[in-house]
Protein backbone atom coordinates (compact mmCIF):
# COMPACT_ATOMS: atom_id res chain seq x y z
CA UNK A 1 0.00 0.00 0.00
CA UNK A 2 1.29 3.57 -0.61
CA UNK A 3 0.47 6.60 1.27
CA UNK A 4 -0.16 9.20 -0.87
CA UNK A 5 0.45 12.12 1.13
CA UNK A 6 4.13 11.25 2.41
CA UNK A 7 4.85 8.88 -0.65
CA UNK A 8 6.55 6.27 1.59
CA UNK A 9 6.04 2.82 0.96
CA UNK A 10 3.61 1.42 4.32
CA UNK A 11 3.74 -2.40 4.78
CA UNK A 12 3.85 -4.58 7.90
CA UNK A 13 6.36 -3.07 9.59
CA UNK A 14 5.12 0.70 9.64
CA UNK A 15 1.96 -1.18 10.47
CA UNK A 16 3.72 -3.23 13.60
CA UNK A 17 5.44 -0.47 14.07
CA UNK A 18 2.54 1.71 14.80
CA UNK A 19 0.58 -0.70 16.76
CA UNK A 20 3.47 -0.82 18.81
CA UNK A 21 3.53 2.62 19.58
CA UNK A 22 -0.57 2.69 20.01
CA UNK A 23 -0.26 0.23 23.12
CA UNK A 24 2.55 1.88 24.50
CA UNK A 25 0.15 4.78 24.70
CA UNK A 26 -2.71 3.02 25.68
CA UNK A 27 -0.91 1.13 28.52
CA UNK A 28 1.10 4.56 29.93
CA UNK A 29 -2.75 6.17 29.73
CA UNK A 30 -4.48 3.40 31.59
CA UNK A 31 -1.67 3.08 34.02
CA UNK A 32 -2.05 7.38 35.02
CA UNK A 33 -5.59 6.73 35.06
CA UNK A 34 -5.23 4.09 37.95
CA UNK A 35 -2.83 6.13 39.63
CA UNK A 36 -4.78 9.32 39.62
CA UNK A 37 -8.02 6.96 40.66
CA UNK A 38 -6.42 5.11 43.62
CA UNK A 39 -3.34 7.62 45.20
CA UNK A 40 -5.04 10.04 47.18
CA UNK A 41 -5.39 13.32 46.40
CA UNK A 42 -2.65 14.89 48.86
CA UNK A 43 -0.07 12.74 47.45
CA UNK A 44 -0.70 13.66 43.81
CA UNK A 45 -0.96 17.26 44.29
CA UNK A 46 2.29 18.36 43.09
CA UNK A 47 1.88 16.26 40.05
CA UNK A 48 -1.30 17.83 39.50
CA UNK A 49 -0.12 21.40 38.74
CA UNK A 50 -0.29 22.41 35.07
CA UNK A 51 3.38 22.98 34.27
CA UNK A 52 3.91 19.43 35.41
CA UNK A 53 1.14 17.50 33.79
CA UNK A 54 2.20 19.76 30.47
CA UNK A 55 5.67 17.96 30.77
CA UNK A 56 4.12 14.59 31.17
CA UNK A 57 1.97 14.68 28.29
CA UNK A 58 5.10 16.07 26.14
CA UNK A 59 7.30 13.14 27.76
CA UNK A 60 4.18 10.39 26.88
CA UNK A 61 4.02 11.65 23.27
CA UNK A 62 8.31 11.58 22.63
CA UNK A 63 7.96 7.93 25.12
CA UNK A 64 5.10 6.73 22.19
CA UNK A 65 7.32 8.08 19.42
CA UNK A 66 10.67 6.20 20.62
CA UNK A 67 8.60 2.82 20.76
CA UNK A 68 7.31 3.27 17.31
CA UNK A 69 11.06 3.99 16.17
CA UNK A 70 12.21 1.20 18.09
CA UNK A 71 9.89 -1.54 17.10
CA UNK A 72 10.68 0.01 13.02
CA UNK A 73 14.53 -0.65 13.84
CA UNK A 74 14.10 -3.55 15.21
CA UNK A 75 11.73 -5.19 12.06
CA UNK A 76 14.42 -3.70 9.49
CA UNK A 77 17.78 -5.23 11.37
CA UNK A 78 15.72 -8.80 11.66
CA UNK A 79 14.82 -8.59 7.93
CA UNK A 80 18.37 -8.11 6.72
CA UNK A 81 19.83 -10.79 8.59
Amino acid sequence: MRNRLAGIFCDDRFRSADRAGDWTLTLVVIAVVLLLAYVPAAHLAWWLSPLIAAHALIGLLIGRAFVKNACLVACYAIERR
